[in-house]
């Protein structure tokens, strides 16, 4: 095997690397505007109190500002597609998963730490 053919194989598993990166980015983004749909359920129901699961909560202070800072993080993560298009896969990865890790962590922090 020449180093010819050896460069074009390392070319091709990297290009394969990058489609599935593509899906990886795209769904990531997915299940954010997928939280983000329940989080519209949830802002409508405070806006209106009329009910709901996050009227009961009470969120003041510091978690009613997380719960508003929701869709700008949704927002800033389709930055990922930029810093993926700059070949930044890692960043891009962590930028566009971090909605769906932070609505993890906000819900934690709702339900194990404002209840100590």
């Amino acid at each position: 095997m020449t180093t010819a053919e050896l460069g074009t194989s390392d070319q091709s598993e990297r290009e394969s690397n990058r489609v599935l990166g593509f899906y990886g980015l795209l769904l990531a983004n997915l299940g954010s505007f997928g939280i983000l749909f329940f989080w519209l359920i949830g802002a409508i129901h405070l806006w209106t109190g009329n009910g709901g699961q996050v009227t009961l909560l009470g969120l003041d202070g510091l978690a009613l500002v997380a719960f508003w800072v929701f869709p700008v993080v949704v927002v800033l993560s389709l930055a990922s597609w930029l810093l993926y298009l700059a070949r930044l896969d890692l960043p891009a990865f962590g930028l566009a998963g971090a909605p769906i890790g932070l609505a993890v962590l906000y819900y934690l922090w709702l339900v194990m730490g404002r209840g100590i």
